[in-house]
């Protein structure tokens, strides 16, 4: 059933910028740039804080809390591996380490719940060149979104019973070990489920979605076979992408979905 359960405040604002870097009869380089920044908070709603949160929501959900952005992420934050037992440890509001609560007889302080990030980057742009040179012609175009969290799904199945990633080798086997990857179990715990700080990365990345380089032919060629325009272009989409993200793809931001994959295409656009 739907229903109003928050307020949501919304502010933000976008510039839009295009120059004309050198023009002269033979070369023209033209430059376009933008940027938004949005903020949002969620406003009069029940969880006035994150300690507010029910345990059992802090998994892959995202919750409403009072002045935090709409698509936080919140959950605990990871204090390592317990050398005894192999047990995921979180800390406390205080910097105090806790034990799972799944242990048997812990008796431990409460591990708090803390806000990990925003799920929606709150700053996004672009920005895009153009040259032409004679018959030569090159354009290019980047896209770039910042200051969000997205999961790390690298270590995210690694603390649950699901298929393992190679960090596994390096997991807590006996009383003793120091590692910072639990003891392997056969089923979910108490924190397998939760979100930690450590199940997210920084979203940030910056992509050129496409570079074309093209050549029109000459109209004294074209006058021969019955052309007015002709131009021959060769373009690469989704070429490369910075991002210190450890997945395939910072875009996808989801389990479901297949990465942009890199193509090449080569045009020939005519006129009569």
């Amino acid at each position: 059933m739907t229903e109003n359960v928050a307020d949501i405040y919304n502010s933000g604002w976008e510039i839009d910028l295009g120059v004309t870097l050198l023009k002269n009869k033979s070369f023209q380089w033209y430059a376009k740039a933008n940027i938004a920044i949005n903020d949002n908070k969620v406003k009069n709603t029940y969880y006035k804080d994150t300690e507010d949160l029910p345990r059992a929501t802090l998994s892959n959900a995202h919750q409403f809390v009072e002045n935090q952005p709409v698509n936080g992420w919140y959950g605990y934050k990871f204090a390592g591996i317990n050398p005894i037992n192999g047990a995921v440890m979180t800390y406390t509001g205080n910097g105090e380490a806790t034990l799972d609560m799944s242990v048997s007889g812990a008796t431990w302080p409460t591990p708090s719940v803390f806000y990990l990030g925003n799920l929606t980057p709150p700053v996004v742009g672009g920005f895009s060149t153009s040259a032409n040179w004679k018959q030569l012609i090159f354009s290019a175009n980047f896209e770039f979104k910042t200051g969000h969290k997205i999961k790390s799904f690298n270590t995210f199945r690694s603390l649950d019973a699901r298929n393992r990633h190679t960090s596994e080798a390096n997991r807590w086997r006996e009383p003793g070990d120091i590692t910072n990857v639990p003891a392997m179990s056969e089923a979910f715990t108490t924190y397998s489920s939760y979100m930690y700080d450590i199940l997210l990365e920084k979203g940030n990345y910056l992509r050129c979605s496409y570079m074309t380089l093209g050549y029109n032919l000459k109209p004294e060629w074209l006058h021969k076979i019955g052309f007015s325009t002709a131009r021959l272009s060769f373009t690469a989409k989704n070429l490369f992408t910075i991002s210190s993200y450890s997945g395939i793809d910072p875009a996808l931001m989801g389990s479901f979905g297949y990465p942009n994959s890199r193509k090449y295409t080569i045009t020939l656009n005519v006129g009569f």
